[in-house]
């Protein structure tokens, strides 16, 4: 018979598997240049509930805009690395940034957010490494026409008193033709009419029909220098290129 012990055990290690599955090529940085102008013509009713400001290093636990739905869009800031509602204490050691879009709707963790929590990441770029003669080589990674990306997520909130924790994971999905990139998955990306509905109040099915949908976007690829390792240089300078474009699709 299971007690509270077994079941708090059972939990513990439901989760521990989640996080040991998002290690595995996971996208665990970012970069962040919109302007509300260029918000404003995607969610043309957008309410900023926080300043906004270039970030080229985002990195699990930083703060982040997200644009959530409540009556209208809304931006926020929110921590990166999902906190789930139910964790005892709240803590954050950033394991929980990528949710996977195979499992995403039966996962302990990501199920209750992807029905009732839904929200959309602006992004500039994104940032892999490869390993090469057992170094690290980053590489920056954009949309072929420069257009910024809009990726779809989840976020929870936790609560404890007085202490409030608003938190997103961003969700990915796999690339088909994986031998043509340094990563097999990439996050889902939405069209402008995608993020608007993504964040409206959908059914199930529409959910899971978005989850599915193919990776059709056109991206560069950069290696970059190894500015991007140190997650406290936020500036432009940790894009700066090491060698030619190569374009992957």
């Amino acid at each position: 018979m299971l007690n509270n012990h077994n079941v708090n055990n059972f939990l513990f290690y439901l989760i521990k598997l989640e996080q040991f599955i998002l290690i595995i090529n996971m996208c665990d940085r970012y970069a962040f240049t919109y302007n509300k102008q260029k918000l404003k013509e995607v969610f043309p009713k957008l309410v900023f509930k926080t300043d906004i400001k270039e970030d080229y290093n985002i990195a699990p636990t930083d703060y982040a805009p997200v644009i959530y739905k409540k009556a209208v869009p809304q931006l926020e800031n929110m921590i990166w690395g999902l906190i789930p509602y139910w964790k005892k204490y709240g803590d954050n050691n950033g394991t929980l940034f990528n949710a996977r879009s195979e499992n995403i709707s039966s996962s302990i963790s990501f199920r209750l957010p992807l029905r009732s929590k839904r929200c959309v990441i602006p992004v500039q770029s994104l940032y892999y490494w490869i390993y090469k003669e057992k170094k690290k080589i980053p590489f920056r990674i954009y949309q072929n026409n420069l257009e910024h990306l809009l990726i779809a997520g989840i976020y929870d909130i936790w609560e404890n008193n007085n202490e409030l924790k608003i938190s997103f994971s961003m969700i990915t999905s796999c690339i088909v033709k994986a031998e043509d990139f340094y990563s097999y998955r990439m996050p889902l990306c939405l069209n402008p009419n995608e993020a608007r509905e993504w964040i409206d109040e959908i059914n199930l099915n529409t959910i899971l029909k978005i989850l599915k949908k193919p990776l059709a976007l056109n991206f560069i690829s950069h290696q970059i220098t190894d500015l991007i390792n140190d997650k406290s240089n936020k500036t432009k300078a940790v894009q700066t290129e090491f060698n030619n474009e190569q374009l992957l699709f």
